[in-house]
């Protein structure tokens, strides 16, 4: 019997206050992909839109019945394939979803790889579609200066970061249960970054990750730009 009262508050509110629960419509352009699942008092079907020119997840909803574990892993599911390609979906796995909750009850193990097991089946409808298989910062050519760099205030500078990094890097290190905040800017060029989840002790933090965060926000802010982790956290 599932302890309610010992369930994470994340995944309380997620059971209770679902943001992905619903039916997806078809749009010109996309492509509509459902999977659907009857097993015991388990009843669910998964809705993923596909933009058909980038493969890129649009919007992902889903109908459920039955085990609340399942339903909150859908609900994971949903939140963490907005927005990626259909190759990047298919590497979300259980640890992913554990990390999107901060732990998740060990008895909803099996409502967990039900809930995979939807998502392979409906990204199997995109097979077809060229997906851009590069990393973030390869072919990125410079945009030069921002055009609102030179307006902003420093808050706004600092906000005009986070959403550069909200849509081409949270998507990268998320998939390996990673994440990255801004935490200042100092001198109008050195931006600090913090890290979380798997980046906080992986090797590439002050490598290979730093300078894909470097190079983008080079690329599409201001050439400049200096990106510094603070790893006294």
């Amino acid at each position: 019997m599932l302890n309610w009262r010992q369930f994470p508050r994340k995944l309380k509110e997620r059971i209770l206050s679902p943001l992905c629960f619903g039916q997806i419509k078809e749009r010109e352009g996309m492509r509509l992909c459902l999977a659907e699942e009857k097993i015991d008092f388990i009843h669910a079907k998964l809705f993923v839109l596909v933009d058909e020119k980038d493969g890129v997840i649009a919007e992902a909803r889903y109908l459920a019945q039955g085990d609340p574990l399942h339903i909150a892993s859908l609900e994971a599911l949903c939140q963490l394939a907005i927005r990626k390609n259909v190759m990047q979906a298919g590497r979300i796995s259980a640890k992913l979803i554990e990390h999107f909750y901060g732990e998740f009850p060990e008895e909803g193990a099996s409502q967990v790889n039900l809930a995979l097991g939807l998502l392979d089946e409906a990204l199997g409808f995109c097979q077809d579609l060229e997906v851009e298989v590069s990393s973030p910062v390869e072919n990125l050519e410079s945009e030069g200066p921002h055009p609102e760099w030179n307006l902003l205030d420093a808050t706004g500078k600092i906000e005009l970061i986070k959403k550069i990094i909200a849509e081409e890097v949270a998507p990268y290190v998320e998939l390996d249960a990673g994440g990255v905040e801004v935490k200042s800017l100092k001198g109008d060029r050195e931006v600090v970054i913090t890290y979380q989840g798997a980046c906080v002790t992986c090797y590439a933090a002050t490598g290979s990750t730093l300078s894909a965060i470097q190079g983008i926000l080079r690329a599409k802010i201001h050439p400049e730009l200096i990106v510094t982790p603070d790893m006294t956290q």
